[in-house]
C-alpha cells in the first residue's frame, strides 16, 4: 500500500530554510561556499526541493524561486 506524502509544518521548515520565498509554500537558504560562490536550495512543505548555485547571491535567489515555480505547477 502507498504511504501519503508527509507535509512538514512551516515552523520546522523554516529552523533549516529562514527566507520565505514569494512563491506560495516554498522556503530558501544560502549558503556561501567559497569566496563569493553561493549556492541556493529551496524546498517546500512537501519535501520538493530546488537547488543553484553561481557568484550572484540575489540572482540565484530569483533563480531558484523561477524553479519552484515550475515545479510548483
Amino acid at each position: 500500500m502507498k504511504r501519503g506524502i508527509q507535509k512538514n509544518s512551516e515552523p520546522e521548515i523554516l529552523k533549516k530554510y529562514p527566507i520565505k520565498g514569494n512563491i506560495e509554500g516554498w522556503y530558501f537558504r544560502t549558503n556561501e561556499i567559497s569566496n563569493n560562490a553561493w549556492e541556493v536550495e529551496g524546498t517546500d512543505l512537501r519535501g520538493r526541493k530546488v537547488f543553484c548555485h553561481g557568484s550572484d547571491q540575489q540572482a540565484l535567489i530569483f533563480e531558484a524561486e523561477a524553479m519552484a515555480k515550475d515545479v510548483a505547477m
